[in-house]
């Protein structure tokens, strides 16, 4: 079974270089609480909860289908009646599926997963691996909180980025690493909170450090930034301005 606080002490970890102590409910509610997650349905055809990405009104797990087909293969007569009582009919007995799971193992509390292993509380993800409260990424591995990202590993809150890795709290940058607060960056390592900068390291503000003060900087900034009081990198910039 998926365990989500052993993925997240791993990532955990790895970007910030020491034990997490945050538990699963803590972190989704401070830094997941701006990502398109799946909702949950009581399943109509018993109280357990279904994932899913779509506000359907009746929900039942993919498994659950899979198990009742024979269910589905029974036909009736069409009778020709009028259309509005036609379609009323119809749509009183309309069931879809959530919890959709193709091809993929240790999937919990999920919706549209594809080709991928250890995943929890997630929608549409695809040929990805220990992924925990992501959305419409593809490619992840090590990935907690992410959104619309792609080929990336050890990620923590990286959106509409790819091949980035070791980061946390990213936007639109691609081939970035050991960074943090980033916005449409490219080729930058080492840096915290820049935005349109390229092939840069050891910045801060957009401005060039040595790697002695930026490791002495960084520190304080990771403690302030991350750990006292997380706010994501737009809501700094709606501050600043």
């Amino acid at each position: 079974m998926v365990d989500p606080t052993e993925i997240l002490g791993t990532i955990w970890r790895t970007i910030f270089l020491e034990e997490s102590n945050l538990q699963i409910a803590k972190f989704q509610k401070d830094f997941c609480f701006d990502l398109p997650l799946p909702t949950f349905a009581e399943n109509y055809w018993g109280g357990d909860r279904v994932a899913t990405s779509k506000p359907y009104q009746h929900v039942v797990s993919q498994s659950q289908i899979e198990e009742n087909y024979e269910l589905f293969q029974e036909t009736t007569t069409g009778i020709i009646k009028p259309i509005d009582q036609l379609l009323n009919e119809i749509s009183t007995k309309l069931v879809f599926s959530g919890d959709n799971c193709y091809d993929s193992s240790n999937v919990l509390y999920s919706d549209n997963i594809f080709k991928s292993l250890n995943v929890y509380q997630s929608r549409s993800i695809h040929d990805s691996k220990k992924v925990i409260f992501c959305a419409n990424s593809i490619g992840l591995e090590n990935a907690a909180a992410c959104d619309n990202t792609g080929y990336s590993q050890f990620v923590i809150r990286a959106m509409d980025s790819i091949n980035c890795s070791r980061c946390f709290d990213i936007y639109q940058s691609g081939k970035c690493s050991n960074s943090f607060f980033l916005s449409n960056c490219y080729d930058v390592h080492e840096s915290i909170l820049c935005a349109n900068v390229r092939s840069k390291r050891f910045c801060i503000g957009n401005a060039q450090y040595t790697e002695s003060d930026y490791r002495e900087l960084k520190t304080q900034l990771l403690q302030r930034l991350v750990f006292e009081n997380f706010k994501p990198m737009y809501e700094i910039n709606r501050e600043a301005t």
